[in-house]
């Protein structure tokens, strides 16, 4: 699904980054290494996923720091409740990723443009981060977290073993174990913001 007024969202580009300078819309650069899905049905209950312990289907992290030296960063999401979604494939764009995700963390096939893009989270700390998927310098954008209404109650949710799907209240989701990313995005979408940061 396309931005309203703006351009396609989904343009090739060959590595994650950020948008070229000048670009009138911040969805029409580099693609991300990670693409997940901020779920709500329509009594505004937010559909979330549990992460059994030690949990982290993206792989581990590492970390370079800028001026030299290494670090890694802990496998934070296991144990903890996020929206679903994951790490996208070299050869996906980010459409094809979170719909590939949801099918295999949900049973669910979600159509076509379901989705809108709603919020980037970008590296907002001095460490270029790694990934399988690539390098996520300062400044660059780590994830699209895409909008879009949860499967009705005829569709099925048919979760990854270790995994479990939570309904939650608004008050529930905020009060709940979420993952830092994770609350940082959907504190950034409650307050109606397009992009938010995050550092290790």
């Amino acid at each position: 699904m396309c931005v309203p007024g703006g351009p396609n969202p989904f343009k090739p580009e060959s590595s994650v980054g950020p948008a070229p300078s000048g670009a009138a819309d911040p969805w029409s650069g580099a693609w991300p290494a990670f693409c997940c899905a901020i779920l709500r049905d329509p009594q505004g209950r937010y559909l979330l996923e549990k992460r059994p312990p030690r949990a982290d289907k993206s792989g581990r992290a590492v970390v370079r720091r800028a001026r030299g030296g290494s670090g890694r960063a802990p496998r934070e999401s296991g144990g903890l409740v996020t929206c679903f979604g994951g790490s996208r494939e070299p050869s996906e764009t980010p459409e094809q990723c979170i719909r590939r995700e949801l099918l295999e963390e949900l049973g669910w096939d979600v159509a076509k443009g379901h989705l809108a893009p709603a919020v980037r989270l970008v590296n907002a700390g001095t460490q270029v981060m790694r990934f399988r998927g690539g390098l996520v310098r300062p400044g660059q954008v780590i994830a699209w977290f895409y909008r879009g209404l949860a499967p009705g109650p005829e569709t099925p949710l048919l979760t990854e073993p270790g995994y479990a799907a939570l309904w939650l209240t608004p008050e529930e989701t905020f009060a709940a174990d979420l993952s830092r990313w994770h609350r940082t995005v959907l504190e950034a979408e409650r307050r109606g913001e397009d992009a938010c940061g995050v550092d290790w």
